[in-house]
């Protein structure tokens, strides 16, 4: 079974494709996240013409967090999937052009299982 790395950030965690989930993650995306996308994003996610799906695992012995960065996406949707995944926190910062980039402006801490954001990437 091949399995890269899903980015240069993360060192753990699996491409969704390589796990022969294309169908599955297509479906989603058509059913589900376009027109999500579309209702939220008017412009920006009225196309959703691919994917990069990904699981990360995160705590001890695997990664701790994340650098900041700007995902190159239209849209990104960010699911937690674990039981154990309380205490996770989504930080949103500054637009890439502007000299404050990093400075905290929002953040989405995710309760647990099922909880997701669906964000511009």
């Amino acid at each position: 079974l091949r399995r890269s790395r899903p980015n240069s950030m993360n060192k753990y965690g699996t491409v969704l494709e390589e796990m022969d989930l294309t169908a599955v993650i297509s479906d989603f995306q058509r059913q589900v996240l376009l027109p999500l996308s579309r209702l939220l994003f008017p412009g920006v996610g009225d196309e959703l013409d691919s994917s990069h799906a990904f699981v990360v695992r995160y705590g001890c012995g695997a990664d701790l967090d994340l650098a900041p960065h700007r995902d190159d996406a239209e849209v990104t949707f960010n699911v937690a999937l674990s039981a154990r995944s309380t205490g996770c926190e989504l930080v949103f910062c500054g637009r890439m052009q502007d000299g404050d980039v990093h400075q905290h402006r929002l953040s989405h801490s995710f309760p647990g299982a099922g909880w997701a954001v669906l964000h511009l990437g």
